[in-house]
């Protein structure tokens, strides 16, 4: 038997649920020890069973993902439950996205929102944002104040797509006075921090004018910075702007290639414009 085999006896059958974790994501990463995700799955399948929140928590990612084994919805919506009803923040959040997008379970709108916002008033970022999003949008009883002050306690907890968000609704106007340029300087914050969405909506508003000391080809830039940081609407932004000219020279090659970027990253208008691109005969 080999050394890591003597580790690995030695540690499951140790009863420390903190340990058998921590060894287990060893594991599972190969730090130190040589990679197995069966023996990472052992290990924190014996911590979840001593009540160990993190372990459990861990395997329901897995059971989400099918990374490291084969996808189990239910598995992992089990798993979310179990911990989020033991004031587990983390899951909380994630067993309002099961019952959001129906994963595991049926979707059940009530039940995410209420996950939701507990998670939110326990100071989990990514829950305030999307509270904020369901008042905004009207996913429930619309309340725009409400909104605001839950992407506000999001971007305090270090959330750059909330400090997004407040961005646009000064962008955009309505219940927030127009003010594009407190919309630069939230987005530029996160775009220095190296946030996707952050730097698309300030290389969107670069492009279209609305930042006056600042070119408008220099957008260009910060649009192929999210693009290849894999957001979406970039590439489709940098595809009508090469199809349409202006700022750039047309160059439909490219802009077909962009719509198909976009596409290849489940965006709908993505493929609607690549759709629309083949049957023009336009870039392919």
């Amino acid at each position: 038997m080999s050394a890591h085999d003597d580790e690995f006896e030695r540690v499951k059958i140790s009863g420390d649920a903190i340990l058998l974790r921590k060894t287990g994501i060893r594991y599972s990463k190969g730090d130190g020890l040589e990679k197995s995700y069966e023996k990472a799955r052992i290990l924190l399948e014996t911590a979840s069973e001593l009540g160990d929140l993190w372990a459990q928590s861990e395997l329901a990612d897995w059971y989400r993902d099918g990374e490291h084994f084969s996808q189990d919805p239910v598995k992992a919506f089990k798993l979310y439950k179990k911990t989020a009803e033991q004031d587990f923040v983390y899951s909380m959040s994630e067993l309002a996205d099961c019952y959001a997008n129906g994963f595991g379970t049926e979707p059940d709108e009530t039940e995410a929102f209420s996950w939701y916002l507990k998670a939110a008033y326990k100071d989990n970022s990514y829950a305030c944002g999307r509270v904020a999003k369901w008042l905004q949008s009207g996913r429930v009883k619309k309340n725009v104040s409400a909104a605001l002050g839950f992407y506000l306690k999001g971007a305090s907890l270090g959330s750059w797509l909330c400090n997004a968000e407040i961005a646009d609704m000064y962008a955009k106007g309505g219940f927030l006075k127009k003010n594009l340029s407190e919309a630069s300087r939230l987005l530029e914050l996160g775009a220095h921090a190296g946030h996707a969405y952050s730097t698309f909506r300030l290389g969107q508003l670069t492009v279209r004018g609305a930042r006056t000391e600042v070119p408008a080809t220099a957008g260009i830039e910060l649009l192929k910075q999210a693009a290849d940081s894999g957001q979406s609407g970039a590439w489709n932004e940098l595809g009508k702007l090469y199809r349409d000219g202006g700022i750039v020279s047309s160059n439909h090659e490219y802009a077909f290639e962009c719509f198909k970027s976009a596409a290849q990253l489940n965006n709908a208008t993505g493929y609607f414009e690549l759709a629309k691109a083949f049957y023009l005969g336009r870039g392919t």
